[in-house]
């Protein structure tokens, strides 16, 4: 789901987007959380902020929901440690190298088609 939240701070006001999957009449819930979370975890100079308005753009589940293959622990590669992962929803299968968070999709899936989940088995 696309969405786009309003949030405002002592001094500013602003629009941010989001693409997240997300079940149909649960935006203003996870907006305020995420709201919540940040607030928080303030640091130094930085300023609460307060939720003023969610905008659902498009209601269409298209990032992948990545699961960790449990077939076995990490693998040593050529290029250091992977993960293996695979898509949820359509299937795909990528990789996530050492400790990073980005998941990067196998060779097969490299094809612009695969960037967006489309939900059923490839």
């Amino acid at each position: 789901m696309k969405l786009k939240i309003r949030v405002k701070n002592a001094r500013d006001e602003w629009w941010e987007d989001y693409d997240c999957n997300l079940s149909p009449g649960t935006e203003k819930t996870w907006a305020g959380q995420l709201i919540a979370s940040f607030n928080s975890s303030l640091r130094s100079g930085e300023l609460p902020r307060e939720l003023l308005e969610v905008q659902v753009v498009s209601e269409a589940n298209t990032k992948h929901e990545w699961v960790k293959l449990t077939a076995g622990m990490s693998i040593p590669g050529p290029g250091g440690t992977v993960d293996l992962f695979q898509c949820r929803r359509c299937g795909i299968t990528g990789k996530r190298r050492g400790l990073d968070s980005t998941i990067v999709r196998d060779s097969k899936f490299r094809a612009k088609k695969y960037e967006k989940c489309k939900g059923d088995n490839v």
